[in-house]
C-alpha cells in the first residue's frame, strides 16, 4: 500500500519554539523531529506533541520504518517520564 499523503491532516511542516529545560534557551525543533539538541547547552529537548504514530495504523507506511521508529521511541520515553512523575 503506496499513500501520497497524511490520511488525517495535513503533512505541512510547523516548526515549534521550545525553551530549553536546562538553560533556558530557546530551540527550535521542527513537527516532523523527534527531538533537537539546545544549540546553547547541547540538552536534548523532544517533541512532545502528540504524534500521529501514537494512533494512527496507517503511520509505518506513511513516515517510513526509520522515523516511525524514532517517534515510538520518543512517546515511549515521554509516557515512562509521566508514570514516574505521577507516582
Amino acid at each position: 500500500m503506496s499513500f501520497t499523503g497524511c490520511q488525517s491532516k495535513s503533512r505541512e511542516i510547523t516548526i515549534e519554539e521550545k525553551r530549553c529545560p536546562r538553560c533556558g534557551a530557546e530551540v527550535e525543533i521542527f513537527s516532523v523531529d523527534a527531538e533537537a539538541k539546545c544549540e546553547n547547552c547541547g540538552f536534548t529537548v523532544y517533541n512532545d506533541m502528540m504524534s500521529c504514530v501514537q494512533w494512527c495504523r496507517h503511520a509505518r507506511e506513511c513516515v517510513g520504518e526509520e522515523l516511525y521508529e524514532k517517534m515510538r521511541r520518543v512517546a515511549r520515553r515521554r509516557e515512562e517520564r509521566k508514570q514516574l512523575t505521577s507516582e
